[in-house]
């Protein structure tokens, strides 16, 4: 039980420690708008609705 609880601690450190940046740290596009990441190197695992949401409409 003590072993559990440890780790349970550890991990609730670690992801405090990695928590999302302030909101206003974001403030420049990372690329898709100006197309600085090209369409070739965009993929997806799966989508809602393939037809209106696939990936070929990524952008």
């Amino acid at each position: 039980m003590l072993v559990v609880l440890t780790v349970g601690l550890c991990f609730l450190g670690l992801s405090s420690a990695s928590s999302n940046p302030d909101a206003g740290e974001c403030r420049t596009a990372l690329g898709m708008e100006e197309e600085r990441i090209p369409d070739h190197a965009i993929s997806a695992s799966s989508s809602y609705e393939a037809k209106s949401v696939g990936p070929q409409n990524a952008r």
